[in-house]
């Protein structure tokens, strides 16, 4: 029965160095992440509740972000948990802003002019999903003041293909179903295996295997389409039942290099003329920060200087028209 003996002593050995590397690994800090995501029945996905990494890009534009997320999901500091919020940041990537740290985010901002304000970003949202995310919570929402709502160029498609997976109830959608992917849920708390995945995403960016060209242009600037704008009007209605005052924005499209366009865009011009009908607020970044450097230059992020920068801009914004009501 050596073979027994031999088996078992084999098994614990490699239990052993697994906890003796992931024990390592937690020591060190290599806690690092991506963008992790859960499949949701609701909101085709979502970020993962009490979870905490350091974000990095496999190319090495940024690194060591730390990122938290509280009992939500939702993007904050770390320390200060909010119960209450008195608005909420909606959009993609850019309000989640993994990509820069903790102060230079949109509810960060709205902490300097007094507000305490829920970061609902998620990377890949668009405002169907947006829809669905601020009606999940309306019932923790109901001393909410304002809800700001962020759009990029991609959610003008992205809308119609979550449409056509969503699930509707007596004409009102109720759900875009993700889809569950429980061993990368499992395998996303072990820090040593995060590690691995790192490295294996550095190298294939090393070596070309990947890139992020995908990234400068991932559309054709189109203008707003009744999809969005049917799921944009849904998210003004709701917010005014919460009694809160819905405010636009659009990114700013880039032009080569880091810099914002001098031009508008079809989108954001679209986006404009659509709160203009709408009566809904428009926070006009592309005018305010025409020409100016907001991106990473090889990505089409803001940097952290331009997040720190446009995020100002909004609170400060919102703030005042909300002093004046």
């Amino acid at each position: 029965m050596n073979w027994v003996k031999n088996g078992t002593l084999l098994i614990v050995s490699i239990l052993i160095c697994a906890v003796l590397l992931e024990a390592g690994a937690r020591l060190f800090g290599l806690g690092y992440s991506f963008s992790p995501f859960e499949g949701d029945r609701v909101v085709h996905h979502k970020h993962p509740q009490n979870y905490a990494f350091m974000g990095y890009h496999p190319n090495g534009m940024w690194d060591d972000i730390p990122v938290q997320y509280d009992q939500y999901g939702n993007r904050y500091d770390g320390e200060n948990t909010i119960e209450a919020p008195d608005g909420v940041a909606l959009g993609d990537s850019f309000v989640e802003a993994t990509m820069t740290l903790y102060p230079a985010t949109i509810p960060a901002a709205f902490t300097n002019v007094g507000y305490k304000v829920w970061n609902f970003g998620v990377a890949g949202y668009s405002p169907i999903l947006s829809y669905l995310q601020l009606k999940g919570s309306k019932e923790r929402l109901r001393k909410v003041k304002f809800v700001f709502h962020l759009l990029y160029m991609n959610d003008v498609e992205a809308d119609r293909v979550f449409e056509e997976m969503a699930e509707f109830a007596d004409g009102e959608v109720v759900g875009v179903p993700g889809h569950r992917g429980w061993m990368a849920d499992i395998l996303r708390n072990s820090h040593f295996l995060r590690a691995i995945r790192r490295i294996q995403l550095s190298l294939e960016f090393r070596f070309g295997v990947m890139n992020d060209n995908w990234r400068l242009n991932p559309v054709v600037p189109a203008p707003v389409n009744e999809t969005n704008a049917k799921y944009l009007l849904k998210t003004h209605e709701l917010a005014k039942s919460l009694g809160a005052r819905y405010f636009l924005a659009c990114v700013p499209p880039k032009e080569q290099g880091a810099y914002a366009a001098t031009e508008e865009g079809v989108f954001c011009q679209s986006v404009r003329e659509f709160t203009a009908q709408s009566g809904i607020d428009y926070i006009d970044l592309p005018r305010a920060f025409s020409g100016q450097p907001l991106f990473f230059a090889d990505d089409i992020h803001f940097g952290p200087t331009g997040a720190k920068r446009t995020s100002d801009h909004i609170a400060n914004t919102v703030a005042q028209a909300l002093a004046s009501d």
